[in-house]
């Protein structure tokens, strides 16, 4: 039975660190991707590009 606690409090943790790492991906002001987007504008060069669905999804999180 303790293993099995042992790992709830792991699965826990690691989905803590998952949300955290999200929430900089896509939440508030400063998120990653909205970021990303606005050097592009000034006129950063990118090899590759974000997914729509991503992009959009960091501008609905950034208006909530």
């Amino acid at each position: 039975m303790a293993d099995l606690i042992g790992v709830g409090k792991k699965i826990d943790a690691t989905k803590s660190d998952y949300n955290a790492a999200m929430n900089k991906l896509f939440e508030g002001k400063g998120n990653l991707i909205n970021s990303v987007e606005k050097l592009k504008k000034m006129g950063a060069k990118a090899k590759k590009a974000l997914p729509e669905a991503i992009i959009k999804r960091a501008e609905e999180e950034e208006i909530d």
